[in-house]
């Protein structure tokens, strides 16, 4: 008779508990003693299961540690002002909550459960300049230049919020300010037109129409993964539009959006490559019991109905380039990455005549913060949009006429 394996008993001060909405609360909690040794309450609510359990035991080990006299416990809480505090007030903040978008979110948290494993229980009036450097120098060695900069920047994000927001540091005091962290090479990888068209091909091979969408959307458009996930199908419209140069308006293929890092307004036309792929995506218009709304996601995956979030959207690019390298002379279109398409545009466009002024119109570095503004914003960002995407184009074929 096989013997069923007991789960293992959760560790020791680990708390759960049901929040009023639905969510549930998840922290470490010390004896009484521990508390006398400086340790408090941690939230883990953050942490899924497997991270949460890990660092229970983790923070056991410590009053263990402390109580054998063998380990530095935590320095005194001064009203409760830990760093572990900070992050929760920070991620309690309206800022993180309402104004970073969701995969900003996820990767300051990613970040911030670093930071806690390492400085939770310490206060935050302890950290000066030369902690925060020899941390940082310690970063650089094992870690490397850029995660360092991730956790050094992170970590300044904290500080400034302690200082400004919540007076829990002296003014002008983050220790983080003018550290000398050195910053990565940034990346320079650009496609090339075989290597897209190879990719197209992959992706349309596997029936992976909306994810061959999604590339012509970043190559011909120039816009980031995370706006290509969130544009809905009402944001691309049929408009009359004064062309640059013209004197009578024309119907147009617009895409009219919000990008989600600058929360500044795109508005621009489509590429010619673009329009017939966005004409067949709106032509799905769904079933009589479920249609598609204007609201709803353009792109939505074939093999599994639903739109696209991160995680899916990197499986299916991962498939796709991997098909896409097994064609001859692609082996090196395994190094590409999606967000590489945005600045494969810039870079095209530019080699097509586009000035800097107009590629970055498309890109969103020069854009209108204020949608009343719209009037006044809307006719030049078209002219200089439109200049910018009609420069992408292909390369003629020898003997091609044009």
């Amino acid at each position: 008779m096989t013997k069923t394996r007991r789960p293992a008993p959760p560790p020791q001060g680990l708390r759960q508990r049901a929040r009023a909405d639905g969510t549930m609360r998840v922290w470490w909690e010390p004896r009484a003693d521990a508390r006398k040794h400086g340790f408090a309450p941690v939230d883990l609510s953050d942490l899924d299961p497997t991270q949460a359990r890990a660092r229970a035991r983790k923070l056991n080990d410590e009053v263990r540690a402390a109580e054998d006299g063998k380990g530095a416990p935590p320095a005194p809480r001064a009203n409760g002002r830990t760093i572990s505090d900070l992050i929760r007030e920070y991620r309690r903040s309206i800022h993180f909550r309402n104004t970073l978008s969701e995969k900003t979110r996820k990767s300051y948290n990613a970040l911030l459960n670093q930071i806690e494993e390492k400085w939770g229980t310490r206060r935050v009036v302890d950290f000066d300049k030369p902690v925060m450097n020899a941390w940082y120098q310690t970063l650089f060695d094992a870690k490397g230049v850029r995660m360092a900069q991730a956790l050094i920047r992170m970590m300044s994000v904290l500080f400034s919020y302690a200082e400004s927001e919540l007076g829990w540091r002296p003014e002008n005091s983050n220790p983080c300010f003018r550290l000398k962290i050195k910053s990565p090479d940034p990346r320079s990888r650009v496609g090339a037109w075989e290597e897209v068209d190879a990719l197209l091909a992959a992706a349309e091979g596997f029936g992976y129409h909306a994810m061959a969408l999604a590339i012509r959307l970043a190559l011909f458009q120039g816009q980031r993964e995370t706006d290509l996930i969130l544009a809905v199908r009402g944001a691309f419209m049929l408009l009359p539009m004064l062309p640059p140069g013209g004197t009578r308006a024309k119907p147009v293929w617009i895409w009219k959006f919000r990008r989600s890092k600058r929360s500044n307004d795109g508005f621009m036309p489509l590429h010619a490559d673009v329009i017939p792929h966005v004409r067949a995506a709106l032509t799905n218009a769904g079933t009589a019991d479920k249609p598609r709304l204007p609201t709803d996601a353009l792109l939505i995956d074939e093999a599994v109905g639903r739109p696209y979030d991160e995680d899916l959207f990197a499986k299916r690019w991962s498939k796709i380039r991997a098909r896409a390298a097994e064609a001859e002379g692609m082996r090196a279109i395994a190094t590409l990455q999606f967000r590489d398409l945005r600045r494969t545009f810039g870079v095209f466009a530019r080699a097509g005549g586009a000035s800097t002024d107009d590629t970055g119109d498309v890109l969103g570095n020069s854009a209108a913060n204020n949608p009343l503004l719209e009037e006044i914003y809307m006719p030049p960002s078209f002219a200089t949009t439109s200049r910018a995407i009609a420069a992408v184009k292909r390369p003629q074929k020898k003997g091609q006429k044009t």
